[in-house]
């Protein structure tokens, strides 16, 4: 037998190669990819839902005393955005100073109705002012619950209050220190409602065991957005954003 030079045997041997590659490779379309098969999915046929967990006796109590009920339903009166004329006695002596307060009402994001936020902007002896209040009724305690804070103090003025059965007066009863001197101020503040779109404010203090005095009354006025009562905030805005 002859034998078979190397070019020949390359050239078998590559031709073999190519041959194998070409079974093993599938049928393409000359020119384009090969086709997929999509799968088909039916819409009319509902996917299985989640099975549903079993909620603990405990699970379900927690969920029921943390839940906002009846009383916060009355803050709903409070929402929107308001205009407020206020009077401020320095010791509750003297000649009042009068100021214009620019104030935003609504539910703290986030809380479900639990706590209502109010935003006060304006102007107090000339300089720029900003002051919260935050509301929420305690469940537990079965009292209504008021934070204050503002720019021109580092401290807050926590108090604990009722509502009348009508609701048209919501009371609340505080301790701070005075940030001057250092002294100890009994605080009693009242909403009272006057109409649908306005509500009169007032602040009491006693210093030392000292006679109570009346160092703050404001009247709320609904405002007028667009020609109609600014009832609702959504979303809310920051006080001093409402100019812009």
């Amino acid at each position: 037998m002859k034998r078979m030079s190397l070019a020949v045997w390359s050239l078998a041997l590559c031709g073999g190669l190519s041959a194998a590659v070409a079974i093993a490779q599938p049928s393409e379309q000359p020119g384009g990819p090969s086709k997929v098969t999509p799968i088909r999915v039916n819409p009319s046929v509902p996917s299985e839902p989640p099975p549903a967990r079993e909620i603990s006796p405990e699970e379900q109590a927690m969920e029921e005393a943390s839940a906002p009920d009846e009383h916060h339903d009355k803050f709903e009166k409070f929402l929107g955005r308001w205009d407020a004329s206020m009077k401020f006695w320095m010791g509750g002596e003297g000649e009042p100073t009068e100021m214009t307060m620019s104030v935003i009402s609504r539910w703290d994001p986030g809380m479900g109705r639990r706590f209502l936020i109010m935003d006060h902007s304006g102007k107090f002896f000339d300089r720029p002012f900003r002051g919260t209040a935050t509301w929420g009724y305690n469940k537990a305690t079965k009292k209504y619950e008021s934070v204050w804070r503002d720019s021109f103090s580092t401290g807050m003025m926590i108090s604990h209050g009722e509502m009348s059965t009508d609701g048209k007066t919501l009371s609340f009863k505080g301790e701070n220190v005075d940030s001057m001197d250092g002294s100890k101020v009994k605080t009693r503040e009242v909403y009272t409602w006057i109409a649908d779109d306005s509500y009169r404010f007032e602040m009491f203090e006693s210093r030392s065991g000292g006679q109570e005095k009346k160092v703050i009354e404001a009247t709320y006025t609904k405002a007028q957005v667009g020609g109609r009562p600014g009832i609702n905030v959504r979303p809310a805005q920051r006080p001093n954003e409402q100019s812009k």
